[in-house]
């Protein structure tokens, strides 16, 4: 249950209510949610896109066990005794085993985390792969070669005819919520997802610290906006050079935040 809850981000009830009649295929094997706490949690996971082939042969293994003793309304995953799993109970012995020989004070619920942050990690390894040093460690996970780099491809741009801005980040915060089960990105990144720093670092490493280089593609994706409302600073083709200050207060402007306050200089007495 927890490698399907890291590579899929489903939650732990969402997983115990889950029925062998829920598992299908579809040029690869989905997982069909229903049984969730909103409307916007009913949805399909790719499982065959999302998780390494070694997992996805495991867990089909493991289906076809289950499904020659019980009945396709039976339940995916039981106790020994057939009892079903509590969600409560469940999370709470899973977080024990954490706590006791991994991370103090991770609990079930930070799979989703795990999952939400790792795809965007997926993303920015499957279409900006130029950006990242070959020393990058995450890069020589399993979930990073290029067999599920490829597949990860898939998941975000169909099989059909590219769209526009299928390939940028706007679009990819879509994709997360839909996998995640929220109505809209905003709950997905301000709750789980915590590598959105590391992304900006990655974006503008290659500029200085006080300036930075970015192409109007670029400044679309970090500021979260179409292309006619850019700054007119930022429009155009080639390379723009802007101060990292001005593009930090264009953020700010996007989101109404205030300014930073400058420190009072402070007066002598004479």
């Amino acid at each position: 249950m927890t490698e399907l809850a890291f590579y899929t981000g489903m939650r732990i009830h969402e997983i115990t209510l889950l029925q062998l009649k829920d598992v299908r295929y579809a040029g690869g094997v989905v997982l069909y949610i229903d049984k969730t706490k909103t409307k916007a949690g009913e949805r399909d996971i790719p499982l065959s896109l999302l998780a390494p082939r070694s997992f996805v042969d495991r867990f089909m293994e493991f289906w076809k066990a289950r499904k020659n003793n019980v009945s396709l309304e039976g339940l995916l995953f039981v106790q020994i005794d057939g009892r079903p799993w509590d969600p409560s109970h469940t999370s709470k012995e899973v977080a024990s085993v954490f706590n006791t020989y991994f991370v103090q004070g991770m609990i079930f619920h930070n799979l989703r985390d795990a999952f939400a942050s790792h795809l965007m990690l997926r993303w920015f390894a499957a279409f900006h792969r130029d950006l990242l040093p070959d020393n990058t460690p995450f890069l020589s996970q399993e979930l990073f070669n290029e067999e599920n780099l490829e597949k990860f491809r898939k998941m975000v741009l169909g099989t059909g005819i590219q769209r526009k801005f299928q390939d940028e980040f706007t679009h990819m915060q879509a994709v997360l919520a839909k996998l995640l089960g929220h109505i809209g990105p905003m709950t997905s990144f301000e709750s789980y997802v915590h590598v959105v720093d590391l992304l900006f670092f990655f974006f503008t490493k290659p500029n200085t610290p006080e300036y930075m280089n970015l192409s109007c593609k670029a400044a679309e994706s970090l500021l979260q906006i179409t292309y006619p409302s850019l700054p007119p600073s930022l429009k155009g083709r080639g390379i723009k050079r802007i101060k990292t200050d001005d593009f930090l207060q264009l953020q700010r402007d996007l989101i109404d935040l205030p300014k930073p306050k400058r420190p009072i200089p402070r007066k002598h007495s004479k």
